[in-house]
């Protein structure tokens, strides 16, 4: 969001759709199951390596060009979703 505003749903808000998306994490367990070598990186290194296109992670053409990543922190305790 504009200003790094927050956006919080509750469980009975969240949309079947949007809990249908390919985010970056369940793009990176696809990544993962098919890739031998992604299986050897950290997440947080994905982006060194891959891009995200399309929701899927695709081999960089050239990784030795300036990237960066941002994670979200999710803790399991925490009952809403924010982003």
């Amino acid at each position: 969001m504009e200003n790094n505003q927050n956006i919080i749903f509750s469980e009975n808000e969240i949309d079947v759709e949007l809990m249908n998306k390919n985010t970056t994490l369940k793009a990176w367990f696809e990544l993962n199951s098919k890739d031998n070598f992604a299986k050897k990186l950290l997440y947080k290194s994905i982006p060194i390596h891959y891009e995200f296109v399309k929701y899927q992670w695709v081999h960089r053409s050239n990784p030795t060009s300036k990237t960066f990543g941002r994670l979200i922190c999710v803790l399991p305790n925490h009952r809403i979703i924010s982003f």
